[in-house]
């Protein structure tokens, strides 16, 4: 291959070419169809930002690889390590149930820093007492 500009993508061209190679029972990874059309990840990742359509088939796709690659989980065909490893990319059910528990989770996190103790509410008061002893006038005590 020789070196120069950089090749430019028809992202409509990409979109089909992903739709096409998601559906060979081998493809079990994005980065695959990254390799075999030549173009970032990054690029599809901006690209199902910024279009709706290529976003649609983007999940589409993602979706697609998600189940094939829980199959290949079930019959042995895919370590465990591998499918964990990118569980929440392929799995947006997956993905969507963890974020729900992280903000679950962050929330009762925020409600226990906001939880004062028996202990120190008994402390604080008997620090405020001797602050408003200590600010009395010696002739009021």
């Amino acid at each position: 291959m020789s070196v120069g500009a950089p090749r430019t993508h028809d992202r409509e061209e990409v979109r089909n070419k992903m739709i096409e190679w998601a559906l060979e029972e081998e493809s079990l990874n994005l980065n695959g169809f990254c390799r075999r059309v030549m173009i970032s990840p990054q690029c599809i990742l901006r690209w199902a930002k910024e279009e709706e359509l290529f976003g649609s088939t983007y999940n589409l796709v993602r979706s697609i690889l998600g189940d094939r690659r829980e199959r290949a989980l079930k019959e042995g065909n895919l370590h465990v390590k591998a499918y964990d490893l990118n569980a929440t990319t392929y799995d947006a059910f997956l993905k969507e149930e963890k974020k729900e528990m992280m903000e679950y989770e962050y929330k009762l996190k925020a409600l226990e820093t906001l939880k004062v103790s028996e202990v120190d509410l008994a402390r604080h008061d008997e620090v405020m007492k001797t602050l408003g002893k200590l600010q009395k006038p010696a002739s009021e005590e």
